[in-house]
């Protein structure tokens, strides 16, 4: 993945709407900074709970379609900030199964049991080994883009900017998980590097055998045949 204009040791992947497509990682702005994002929209940076920076869309009629959607990040945010954030019981609701929702019944058997694996066998075997595992479910928008900068800012907040980590983006379309036309769950990460990719690799073939799929290089996301 290219690096951010404003800060050597981060990337990103240059397809998020704000101006973080364009290289500009909020964490290296001020907050109260505005930039042009990639989608042609004013975005300004702002201070999440947690103390962290975020682009976040500078409008007043900003949709809020995907917050109402995602329950868990409801839940989050709604928590007072006098009240202390238990990181790990985040994580763990944030990594349910969510097997009562739509888009996990319409699968098919083959495909449940592939994502069951992945997110027990194989989310454990590689909490073993040190590389964190986020599982977040990623809705639509009403303008229509999957906003991939809430999944990583959420990511590093639970984990607490702890590099390694991988995330298994749900993209979900009107209660539909969105597989596009290769059936591939794609799976991003961060810090997967040489001390720990031999680990990562054997934990993957070893629970989902020929349904994973990487060829090892850190700007490519790994892919889970559903």
């Amino acid at each position: 993945m290219p690096i951010c204009k404003n800060d050597p040791k981060r990337k990103y992947k240059g397809d998020e709407p704000s101006p973080k497509g364009l290289g500009w990682c909020a964490h290296g702005e001020k907050e109260g900074k505005t930039r042009k994002g990639q989608d042609g929209n004013k975005w300004i940076v702002k201070e999440i709970k947690n103390g962290s920076l975020r682009w976040v869309k500078d409008s007043i009629n900003k949709k809020k379609s995907y917050v109402k959607k995602t329950s868990s990040l409801v839940k989050q945010k709604s928590i007072k900030k006098s009240e202390p954030v238990n990181k790990v019981k985040s994580v763990k609701k944030t990594t349910s199964l969510k097997i009562n929702n739509k888009w996990f019944r319409e699968l098919s058997a083959s495909q449940k049991n592939t994502y069951k694996k992945l997110t027990t066998i194989t989310k454990k075997e590689l909490e073993k080994v040190g590389i964190n595992v986020i599982i977040y479910p990623l809705h639509l928008t009403d303008n229509g883009y999957y906003i991939s900068d809430y999944a990583w800012e959420y990511a590093r907040e639970v984990v607490d900017n702890k590099d390694p980590f991988i995330i298994i983006v749900l993209k979900i379309n009107s209660d539909i998980l969105d597989l596009q036309k290769d059936k591939l769950l794609h799976i991003q990460h961060s810090n997967i590097t040489y001390n720990n990719k031999k680990n990562l690799i054997e934990v993957f073939k070893k629970t989902l055998g020929t349904k994973y799929k990487w060829n090892g290089n850190q700007n490519h996301t790994i892919n889970i045949k559903l």
